[in-house]
């Protein structure tokens, strides 16, 4: 431990692109001495791997670890952050924290994704049942959260609605969001320059999965105006089971020549195909945060996306960089889209304002918020 200085420990599942850049700004924090640890392995998973994600080097600060490290001698004068409902080690974690009488902060995305799809996203039932079915089947983590954890830190609205169903109170719970790095700026992708051909591109960078609420998105590009279609293209950037599927719904709709499959991307590379979009696209039917709203303000991207996206409630203001709509809604999507066609100087206008939105959500304004935070508990001078 180095002297004088708050030892704080987040704990992960595993390392990623997106958390990297936050990692090193929490690193730089004064007066804190800080460490990841990672209790399911160093590399992203073969979904993430197959999506284009490539998985970091560890920094010097980060480790793998198992659960039962937070009980060594040298752990317990640390402030853990814990993913405490994370089924795959986030809840041994807090278990540990909470019955060794450790100093700890929950810190997690909205949950409820299985069960979202058992009921086929069948909203108003969802939200009747779920707080109720989640307050039960979580009563013991959540039971650690409202009890021993110092604060409770939500992944925005969305998971902060979440704790409060489960019984935590609003006043110990505090925002702080996934805070990617901007986009690197690039050459357009050349695959998706050539393939639009100066039309406009809606882009959606995103896995090929049925949670993504892709086929809303086909059918809403299938509501345009054919004219309004002929000078515009969709291009999907992504990889994953529902790809097959895709293509023949594009063919059925007699879009398949304006839609394009570009395939996974290498994050390392995906500033590119950012770069050769206009206006960026993600109908998700129930997402935790979704970092590539995050990368799309970067990229000065005007956003569309749901109400069940946690980040569009903060990286869209609706009607100043974007559009935020009713999920499964094809006609809710045709008309944000629409709107850009019509009115193209939108584009940029919106474009700018995303920028501007982006600057409070950078790494280092993320870890600016963790420092405020540790002050408010008087662990931090």
């Amino acid at each position: 431990m180095i002297k004088n200085k708050l030892k704080v420990c987040l704990w992960t599942n595993r390392p990623t692109h997106h958390q990297k850049s936050f990692f090193r700004a929490c690193f730089e924090l004064p007066g804190v001495d800080f460490l990841v640890r990672y209790y399911a392995g160093r590399a992203c998973s073969a979904l993430r791997a197959s999506q284009g994600w490539v998985s970091p080097e560890l920094d010097s600060f980060e480790a793998e670890a198992v659960p039962a490290d937070i009980l060594k001698p040298e752990m317990r004068s640390c402030v853990h952050i814990i993913p405490a409902l994370d089924p795959s080690g986030g809840r041994e974690l807090a278990k540990n924290a909470s019955e060794a009488g450790l100093k700890w902060m929950y810190w997690g995305e909205r949950t409820g994704l299985h069960f979202a799809a058992k009921l086929h996203f069948n909203y108003r039932l969802f939200y009747a049942v779920y707080p109720f079915l989640n307050r039960i089947r979580l009563r013991q983590y959540a039971g650690y959260i409202r009890n021993s954890a110092m604060l409770a830190l939500a992944q925005g609205k969305l998971a902060a609605d979440d704790l409060i169903s489960l019984g935590v109170k609003k006043s110990r719970i505090r925002f702080l969001s996934y805070s990617v790095p901007a986009v690197v700026a690039s050459e357009p992708d050349e695959a998706i320059s050539k393939f639009s051909a100066g039309r406009k591109v809606f882009l959606c960078v995103s896995g090929l999965l049925y949670m993504k609420g892709l086929s809303y998105l086909l059918e809403a590009y299938a509501m345009l105006e054919p004219e309004l279609r002929s000078r515009s293209c969709l291009v999907f950037a992504g990889n994953g089971p529902y790809l097959a599927e895709m293509k023949q719904k594009a063919y059925s709709l007699g879009i398949n020549d304006s839609v394009m499959f570009r395939g996974a991307v290498p994050s390392t590379e995906i500033g590119k195909v950012y770069s050769a979009g206009d206006v960026f696209v993600m109908p998700s039917l129930h997402d935790g945060w979704g970092a590539v709203l995050n990368e799309a303000a970067s990229a000065g991207l005007p956003i569309i996306s749901t109400e069940e996206c946690g980040s569009a409630w903060h990286l869209i203001k609706d009607g100043f960089n974007g559009r935020r709509v009713k999920a499964k809604s094809s006609s809710a999507l045709a008309a944000a889209m629409e709107e850009y066609l019509l009115k193209p100087d939108l584009v940029k206008e919106h474009g700018i304002n995303s920028r501007k939105i982006f600057t409070e959500f950078t790494p280092e304004r993320g870890a600016a918020r963790l420092a405020q935070y540790l002050k408010e508990e008087g662990m931090l001078k």
